[in-house]
């Protein structure tokens, strides 16, 4: 089993620096998916663009 804090540096290594990781937390591998044990997830878009006219 991999520690929680050298888990959540390698992907922090991975991840762009501004999406921050807010908490990690262990989950058995007998458990229900990861996906429905979630319980909040927060996204923020922001899409730039330039003025493109045809």
């Amino acid at each position: 089993m991999m520690d929680l804090n050298k888990f959540r540096h390698a992907l922090e290594k991975h991840l762009p620096s501004d999406i921050p990781i807010y908490n990690v937390e262990e989950v058995s591998v007998n458990s229900t998916s990861a996906t429905r044990l979630l319980e909040e997830a927060d996204y923020l878009m922001t899409v730039e663009t330039e003025d493109v006219f045809f």
